[in-house]
């Protein structure tokens, strides 16, 4: 049986392949809770950095990285 799919999954729809099935990306230093995650596909670890041009979300489907609202960012 498949685990159920954590509620932080329910993130926008892609603007470049219009898939629902997106990540967030968190930055900063990575919790073991949020490594095993990563390593579960369900959520991108981004980086050390973090400032506000990060992307915050990662389309599974197409690799694609963006931000709400901005449709310009490519992956």
């Amino acid at each position: 049986m498949a685990e159920p799919r954590p509620p932080y999954h329910a993130g926008p729809e892609c603007p470049g392949c219009h898939a629902r099935d997106v990540v967030p990306i968190i930055y900063g230093y990575p919790s073991a809770h949020a490594v095993e995650a990563a390593q579960r596909g369900e959520l991108l670890i981004g980086g050390w950095n973090s400032d506000s041009h990060n992307p915050r979300w990662s389309c599974r489907s197409c690799g694609r990285r963006f931000s709400v609202g901005d449709v310009s960012q490519t992956s």
